[in-house]
Parts: structure tokens; sequence; C-alpha cells
């Protein structure tokens, strides 16, 4: 996925691009940012996986982190409905909002010791809980840029 991302951004700015070609230029750069940030994101959270060496979270803090990662899978899965089948882009803005919700209540239990677990089970959870709902935030803003690049740019009046 970076990779291709960055091929498909080396290719848009392989010449120094004119007034004509700034769409498509800001969005391979907009583009390429994103789907970087959210393949190390993912990596990360791999690595907490790994570094974990198969234990689980204890309950309630799984439930949460259940929670917080549905949320933000089912934004992804509005956010490939809006660009490509037009869906509503204001369903991004709300399930965005759910989310920052769901991860503030998470780092509230979480510093209050509200979940139970260890301290290691609350960093690993508070790590989690940041990189899934900034993968929320990354395929929003990638619908956003998808949206702008179908409809054009807004005019100036």
């Amino acid at each position: 996925m970076r990779r291709e991302s960055e091929d498909a951004t080396s290719t848009a700015l392989a010449q120094a691009p004119d007034e004509g070609d700034r769409r498509a230029v800001l969005t391979a750069l907009y583009v390429r940012g994103d789907t970087g940030r959210i393949v190390t994101l993912i990596e990360q959270i791999g690595d907490i996986f790994l570094g974990r060496g198969g234990q689980p979270f204890g309950e309630p803090l799984a439930a949460h982190l259940r929670e917080l990662l549905g949320a933000c899978l089912t934004l992804t899965g509005q956010a490939h409905d809006v660009v490509c089948l037009s869906g509503p882009p204001s369903l991004l803005g709300q399930s965005l909002t759910g989310i920052a919700d769901r991860q503030r209540r998470l780092s509230g239990l979480l510093l209050t010791g509200g979940l139970g677990g260890t301290a290691r089970d609350a960093v690993d959870a508070a790590v989690l809980g940041r990189c899934y709902e900034e993968c929320a935030w990354r395929a929003a803003a990638l619908a956003h840029v998808g949206l702008v690049g179908r409809e054009g740019l807004p005019r100036r009046r």
C-alpha cells in the first residue's frame, strides 16, 4: 500500500507541475501522506500485538477496544461508500464524532483505572485506541480527497 501510494505520487511529481495539474498533484500528495500514515499505524498496531505475545486483554478493557475498532471499521466502510457509491458525506462526520467520544471515554477509564488490568495493558490499550482513532480520521480525509477529486474544486466567486 505504501509503495503504491509513493509510486503514484512520484509519477505525479516527476516534473514541475503547472497550475492545470494542481489538483492531481495535491491529490497525490494527500493520498500518499494519509495512506503512508495508515500503513505506519497498522504496523504499530501489529507491533503491539506481537509484543503482547498473544496475551489477550481482559474484560471489560477488551470490550472497549472492540467497540472502538468496530466503529473505526464501520467508518472505513462508510468512507468507501461515500466515494464509490455517492453516499452522504455527513455520515463520516457523525461517525468521527462517535469515535472521538469512544476514544475519550476509553482514555478517561484508563487514567482512572476503571477498566482494571495491568499498567502494560493500559499503555497498550491507550496506544491502540489512538491508532484506531487516527486511522479513522485518515480514512475520512481520504474520502474527502476522493470527493474533491471526483467533483472538482469549488469555484471562486
